[in-house]
């Protein structure tokens, strides 16, 4: 049983090592211009930006119509999957729409940085800011 602790304790670890150096969903590695932790919003817009190029979007047409600290309803962040379960829990994070001529990309966040581009049809609004 001893042995099968170390081996979650790294597995966790390197899971969130992961996150924690901007890792973004099916998208190249991170590039020099965005911290190591992007843990502020202009890190996680510059993250979204990246993404969205990588995805074919030229970097000169992007703008950004929000981007918001947010709290998100449980652990889909705002995009959950059909038949899939998530944590029951309140995520902190981001939320970050850009424009790119007609096409609108919602990119999703934690507050570590782990980010995903939410397609308009599973997109869910996250808990109202009430201290604003």
């Amino acid at each position: 049983m001893m042995p099968t602790i170390p081996a979650i304790l790294c597995l966790a670890a390197t899971a969130l090592a992961g996150c924690a150096n901007g890792a973004v969903e099916a998208t190249p590695a991170v590039s020099s211009e965005s911290p190591a932790m992007p843990n502020d919003l202009q890190s996680i817009v510059a993250a979204a930006k990246q993404d969205a190029v990588a995805r074919g979007a030229p970097a000169q047409a992007i703008t950004v119509q929000s981007a918001q600290r947010v709290t998100w309803r449980d652990g889909s962040l705002g995009c959950p999957e059909p038949q899939m379960q998530y944590t029951q829990a309140l995520v902190p994070g981001w939320r970050v729409i850009l424009r790119v001529g007609d096409a609108t990309y919602d990119y999703h966040a934690t507050i570590n940085g782990h980010l995903i581009l939410c397609p308009r049809e599973r997109a869910t609004d996250p808990i109202a800011d009430e201290s604003a």
